[in-house]
C-alpha cells in the first residue's frame, strides 16, 4: 500500500508537522477546520454546483498539496509497492481511453479531477490522523451536525415563505439547488450526532438533540433515501455496539419526537412541509415510490451496453445522452462508474480494492480490526457501509458535500485500521 515512511528516529512527540500541540487542542482543531470548510462548500457552491466546482476542486488539491508538502518537508518519505504502481498504471491507461472517447474531454477532464482530488483529500485525512495522538472521530461527529442547524433553520424559513404545493417549478431551496441535496447533508448529519451515542457517553443529551434536528429536516423535506440509510445505520450500530438497547430506544425516541413536531406543525398550519405524511407537490411522477429511479437505472444499463468496455469518460452520464437529461447523475454509483470507465476500469478499481484487502490480511482479519479495536472503527465502518447503501439510490458519490465528507471517513477510516494493525 502507498505509505509515508518516517525515517526521523527517536521517542516520538505530540507534534503537528514538527510544531509541538496539545491532544485536546489538536482534537478540535481539524474537525473545527472542516467544519468551517463544508459551511463555505455549501454557501457558495451548492446552489450553482456546475459553474462553481473547479473551484472546489481547487480547494481540495489545495489542501491536499499543502498536507504532503509539510510531510515532505518533515523527511517523509513515499513508498509505492510494486504490484500498487502496476495497477495504478493500469487504471491510468485505462482511464485515458475513456477520456480520449469522451464526447466533451473538456468536461470530463473536470469531473474527473474532482474525483482525483476527493482520493487525494482522503489521503491527506489519512497522513494528518494516522500518527498523531487519537483520532478524533467525537469532534468531527459533534461539528458536522452543529453546521447543518443553520441550514436546517434557513431551509425551514424556504420551505414557509413557498407555501405548498412544493417543488411543482423547482426543486431547489435554501443554499442548494435541489432539496435531495440538502436531505444528503441532512443524513450525514444524523449519521454523525447518532454516533456520539457510542463514541461519548457525556454527549448522550447534545446527540439526541441534533439527532432530533437532523431527522426533522429529512422528514420534513420527505427524502426517504436519507430516512432509510440512516435507520440503516442505527441498525449497523445496534448490532456492533454494546450498548445496542440504548442506541435502538434512542433512534425510536427522535424518530417519534420528529415525527410528532412534523405532524403537529403541518395539521396547525405553523409550519407546512412536503413531508413523508403529506408527499403533496411533487409531481413528474415523483409521487410513486421509486420516485423515478428504477426507468432512470434501466435507462443507464442500456447506455452501458452501447460502450461497455470503457465507457463514455468521466461525467458519463450526462455526456452519453443515454438518457433522461433532466438528471445530471443515474443515482447510483455502480451505474455511474460503469459509464464513466467502462468494465475494463471498474475491474481495475476492484483489483486494486481487493489488493487494499489483501494487505490487511483479508476479511477476517479485517473484522477483528474493526471489531476488536476502538469503537472508532466500528463506527466508521457502519457509517461507510450506510453511506454506501445511500449512494445506491442517490447521487452521494456525485456531488461535492458529500463526496468531502466520504473522503473524511475513508481517511479516518484508513487511519483507525493502521493504529489497530499496530497495536
Amino acid at each position: 500500500m502507498s505509505d509515508f515512511q518516517p525515517v526521523l528516529l527517536g521517542k516520538p512527540k505530540q507534534t503537528a508537522f514538527g510544531i509541538p500541540i496539545g491532544q485536546h487542542l489538536f482534537d478540535w482543531l481539524l474537525p473545527c477546520a472542516f467544519g468551517a470548510l463544508i459551511s463555505i462548500v455549501i454557501r457558495y457552491h451548492s446552489w450553482s454546483p456546475v459553474a462553481t466546482l473547479p473551484y472546489v476542486i481547487g480547494i481540495q488539491f489545495g489542501i491536499a498539496v499543502a498536507v504532503f508538502i509539510a510531510m515532505t518537508s518533515q523527511r517523509y518519505r513515499l513508498s509505492v509497492p510494486r504490484d500498487v504502481v502496476l495497477i495504478l498504471l493500469a487504471l491510468a491507461v485505462s482511464i485515458a481511453i475513456s477520456t480520449a472517447g469522451s464526447a466533451d474531454p473538456m468536461m470530463s477532464v473536470t469531473r474527473l479531477l474532482h474525483y482525483i482530488s476527493v482520493v487525494l483529500l482522503a489521503l491527506a485525512v489519512y497522513f494528518l490522523h494516522r500518527d498523531i495522538g487519537r483520532i478524533p472521530l467525537a469532534a468531527y461527529c459533534l461539528v458536522i451536525p452543529v453546521v447543518h442547524i443553520p441550514f436546517l433553520v434557513e431551509v425551514m424559513v424556504w420551505i414557509r415563505d413557498a407555501e405548498p404545493p412544493f417543488f411543482q417549478e423547482s426543486a431547489r431551496i435554501a443554499n442548494f439547488v435541489n432539496v435531495r441535496q440538502y436531505g444528503e447533508f441532512a443524513f450525514l448529519a444524523a449519521v454523525s450526532s447518532s454516533a456520539l451515542l457510542v463514541l461519548s457517553r457525556k454527549l448522550g443529551v447534545v446527540s439526541f438533540v441534533l439527532t432530533c434536528c437532523a431527522v426533522f429536516g429529512i422528514i420534513a423535506t420527505g427524502c426517504r433515501g436519507a430516512l432509510l440509510c440512516w435507520i440503516g445505520f442505527v441498525i449497523l450500530l445496534s448490532c456492533a455496539s454494546e450498548v445496542r438497547f440504548r442506541i435502538a430506544l434512542h433512534a425510536l425516541a427522535a424518530l417519534l419526537v420528529t415525527s410528532a413536531a412534523i405532524l403537529y406543525l403541518h395539521s396547525s398550519g405553523l409550519l407546512e412541509t412536503p413531508n413523508f405524511f403529506v408527499r403533496q407537490g411533487l409531481d413528474h411522477g415523483l409521487n410513486h415510490f421509486s420516485s423515478g429511479r428504477l426507468d432512470l437505472w434501466l435507462e443507464s444499463l442500456r447506455g452501458i451496453a452501447v460502450r461497455p468496455l470503457f465507457g463514455f469518460g468521466a461525467e458519463g452520464y450526462w455526456l452519453s445522452g443515454c438518457c433522461n437529461r433532466s438528471w445530471l447523475q443515474p443515482h447510483n454509483f455502480v451505474l455511474q462508474l460503469l459509464l464513466d470507465f467502462g468494465v475494463v476500469g471498474c475491474s481495475i478499481l476492484v483489483l486494486l480494492s481487493g489488493y487494499a484487502l489483501k494487505r490487511l490480511g483479508g476479511l477476517r482479519k479485517l473484522a477483528v480490526l474493526v471489531c476488536c479495536a476502538s469503537p472508532v472503527n466500528s463506527v466508521l465502518a457502519c457509517l461507510l457501509a450506510a453511506y454506501l447503501a445511500y449512494s445506491l439510490v442517490d447521487g452521494v458519490l456525485y456531488h461535492p458535500l458529500p463526496m468531502m465528507h466520504f473522503a473524511l471517513f475513508c481517511g479516518l477510516f484508513a487511519a483507525g485500521l493502521r493504529r489497530a494493525r499496530l497495536s
